[in-house]
């Protein structure tokens, strides 16, 4: 049986928490020791997890949230993240990430405009390559209606009106232009 030192050692390396959290912790599993016992030191855990994240090619903002959801305090938060600012805004680490995501998204028939408005959401500071990301795409918007088009007429009863509108409402959820869409059925009828 390990001691409670030992345990909550085991939790710091397992978990990385907060100040807050480990604290939590203790009082949760009935503990009696105080912080002065413990080798303990909440900037080296924030650091541990900024890492993390900009390894994974996270956004600055998704970085942010997530350090408030473990209940890091909010000035530790900002004052390293300053440190790690060239990180977050290096293109090379995250040009690959963004390119996956433009490929897995382009296979799954998403519009280009859909594309663009979330990539740059996510990711504001890179809004000129992400849009020569996506202008280098071979692919283009009728293309992806086309795919989506074989892929789902079946579904649709597109003889009756009802059917047809919600086929039209269905593509346009996933970022196709009306006019497109219309072409598209006008040409297929």
């Amino acid at each position: 049986m390990a001691s409670s030192l030992e345990r909550i050692h085991q939790y710091i390396t397992r978990f990385a928490p907060s100040k807050i959290r480990l604290q939590e912790y203790i009082t949760r599993k009935w503990f009696i020791i105080s912080f002065d016992e413990l080798w303990y030191d909440e900037d080296i855990m924030l650091h541990l997890w900024i890492r993390n994240y900009i390894s994974l090619a996270k956004p600055i903002q998704y970085t942010k949230q997530k350090l408030y959801q473990k209940k890091f305090p909010k000035e530790s938060i900002e004052r390293i993240m300053e440190s790690y600012n060239e990180s977050f805004t290096d293109w090379d680490g995250y040009k690959i990430r963004i390119q996956s995501i433009i490929d897995t998204w382009v296979r799954q028939g998403k519009s280009i405009a859909i594309l663009r408005w979330k990539l740059v959401w996510l990711y504001p500071i890179f809004r000129d390559e992400i849009d020569s990301l996506l202008t280098c795409n071979p692919t283009s918007d009728k293309e992806n209606l086309q795919t989506i088009h074989i892929r789902y007429q079946n579904k649709y009863n597109l003889t009756e009106r009802n059917g047809k509108q919600k086929y039209i409402l269905f593509l346009q959820r996933r970022g196709f232009l009306y006019k497109d869409i219309v072409s598209l059925l006008s040409g297929d009828e």
